[in-house]
């Protein structure tokens, strides 16, 4: 498969079939968090490990913040939920709208700085409502 592009799944059948428990992979920097994810747990629950020589793109994890809540990635999380899922990226995006209730950005920006996770906030221009 060297220099092939193939699929999660395509890629995850070959090299189980191989019987290695270890593979390289190289990852092109514009793939989709989501399927980076989908490769390592179908390996993980394989008992695959990455080589060392893998080259993986930087994780990027992007937190939203809205009327109905906090999510991570477009999934609805707690704020202890979207620390864990956003510790090991090297880059955290925290979107507040202009939906985001009061008080919701303050307990996750507590969160994250207890939890020594750097972030860059981008705000979009409505006003924030009250509880």
């Amino acid at each position: 498969m060297e220099g092939r592009i193939v699929t999660v799944g395509e890629l995850v059948e070959r090299v189980n079939a191989s019987g290695r428990r270890d593979v390289t992979v190289t990852v092109a920097s514009d793939t989709r968090p989501e399927a980076w994810n989908e490769l390592h747990e179908a390996l993980n629950f394989l008992g695959i490990q990455l080589g060392p020589k893998s080259q993986l793109p930087p994780r990027r994890c992007k937190i939203r913040i809205a009327s109905g809540g906090i999510s991570v990635d477009g999934r609805a999380v707690t704020v202890e939920e979207a620390i864990a899922a956003c510790r090991s990226a090297k880059d955290v995006e925290v979107l507040v709208t202009g939906g985001a209730r009061d008080g919701d950005y303050e307990d996750l920006e507590a969160a994250l700085r207890k939890a020594g996770i750097r972030w860059v906030k981008v705000t979009k221009s409505t006003p924030a409502t009250k509880p």
